[in-house]
């Protein structure tokens, strides 16, 4: 009993099913040697914070990375004009954990940043040192500084407007025709 078809289609038919059955088994393979998800630093540390604030922006999860920020700085800035500050970028890069020191004002995390930009001919990458400034809120690290890829809002709060002080005003020269009180009291 022969359990390979006898005919050149069918044969060439069970090699094509076999090619596709290797490779579908061979990118597995690949895709389970190769993750590319980041490790995870320690649940609650300022590290962290910075770390899912970074990963939340590379997501596009623009409300989750805005949640990572200090109650000033959502008052300075609503989350979806967050969300257009740096929703415009395509941002490619590579991150690596630098330092962290913690006091009694909050943590600064120094991380370091490569761009990779895909400019044509060329790329290219760009690499510096950036210091990510935490306050504790209730139980959890916030960024309490606007810093990279984020800087800021474009439009901002609407600054208060406070009248200007009044000009300093001077006594007016005295009219030396005019009686003072004092002399009208004496006057008839």
């Amino acid at each position: 009993m022969t359990l390979l078809p006898s005919s050149a289609s069918g044969r060439r038919l069970v090699w094509i099913a076999g090619a596709v059955a290797g490779l579908v088994a061979l990118s597995l393979a690949v895709t389970l040697l190769s993750d590319s998800s980041p490790e995870l630093l320690p649940e609650g540390s300022p590290e962290r914070a910075v770390q899912d604030f970074l990963l939340a922006i590379e997501a596009r999860d623009h409300p989750a990375a805005w949640a990572l920020l200090s109650p000033e700085l959502q008052r300075q800035c609503a989350v979806g004009d967050f969300g257009r500050s740096i929703g415009y970028r395509e941002l490619s890069y590579r991150v690596r954990l630098e330092s962290v020191t913690q006091d009694a004002a909050g943590a600064e995390v120094a991380v370091r940043i490569t761009e990779r930009f895909n400019a044509q001919p060329i790329p290219s990458e760009s690499t510096h040192t950036q210091h990510f400034f935490l306050v504790e809120v209730e139980g959890e690290w916030r960024l309490r500084e606007a810093g990279w890829p984020f800087y800021g809002c474009p439009s901002g709060p609407a600054a208060p407007i406070t009248p200007a002080p009044a000009a300093p005003t001077s006594p007016a020269p005295a009219d030396s025709t005019a009686p003072t009180p004092d002399e009208e009291a004496v006057r008839p």
